[in-house]
Formats: structure tokens, C-alpha cells, sequence
């Protein structure tokens, strides 16, 4: 491969742009040169100013996120100290005779009521009121 070709990756493009420009710039000597530098520092101003303005509106677009995400946190919140106690008091007073009692629900819970309710008798089963009592306490421990 000859040494004058460059390989494309190792090319660096030459703009006439004076915004991209990356060469060094020489001391002013003359108005001219003076009157390019302002033009270069109004061009760099501009694009800078252009960016702020980007960067401000995705910062005003933040905040205001933010604030929805605290919105859709807070107001559920809010809603269930509303709500939520008469609701719980309504299902505490249907079903509060089963957790009434002194230890666990299972200990104020009568087993042969149980048994009528599910359709069966007593008189039927082969248990003794003793050993049903001893199989609570040892699902009690």
C-alpha cells in the first residue's frame, strides 16, 4: 500500500466551518482578525445558547415528571386514609366475633359449632372432646 493513501478511519475531516474548527488560533494583528474572532464568538454563543435552551426544557420536563411520580404515590395514599377505616370497620364488625378471644382465633372458636355449621353432627364422629382439645393445643404451639 502506498504511504500517500490514508486510511478512512484516520482521515479527519476539513470543514470550513469556523464553529468546528480545531487549529489553533493566532493572535489578532489585524481589524480583520478581530471582526473574525467576534463572528466566531457570536457563532460559539449562539450554539451554546441553543444547547441551554435544550437542556432547560429537559430539566423543566424532569421536574414536572417528578412531580406526577410523587402525585401517583401520595394521592393513594391519601385516599386509602380516606376510605380504607370505614371499610375496615364494616368487615371488622361481620366477621370480628371470629378473631374475639384471647389468643389465637383457633382457641375461641367452639369445635363442635364448627361442625354444625358444616353439616355434620357430633354424635357421628369417633373423637373425643379430649383429643380434639389436645389437637388444638398442639396447633396452638
Amino acid at each position: 500500500m502506498p504511504q500517500s493513501e490514508e486510511h478512512p478511519k484516520e482521515k479527519k475531516e476539513q470543514t470550513n466551518d469556523p464553529v468546528h474548527s480545531d487549529m489553533p488560533v493566532p493572535p489578532p494583528t489585524s481589524t480583520d482578525d478581530l471582526k473574525s474572532l467576534i463572528e466566531k464568538n457570536i457563532k460559539w454563543s449562539q450554539v451554546i445558547y441553543t444547547q441551554n435552551r435544550r437542556i432547560g426544557s429537559r430539566l423543566t420536563l424532569m421536574v414536572i415528571g417528578s412531580y406526577i411520580r410523587l402525585l401517583l404515590i401520595v394521592i393513594p395514599i391519601v385516599f386509602a386514609v380516606i376510605y380504607l377505616p370505614p371499610l375496615v370497620k364494616d368487615v371488622w364488625n361481620q366477621y370480628g366475633n371470629l378473631f374475639q378471644g384471647t389468643g389465637s382465633p383457633i382457641s375461641s372458636i367452639n369445635v363442635n359449632d364448627v361442625l354444625k355449621q358444616l353439616g355434620g353432627s357430633t354424635t357421628n364422629l369417633n373423637i373425643s372432646p379430649d383429643q380434639l382439645q389436645q389437637v388444638i393445643k398442639s396447633i396452638q404451639k
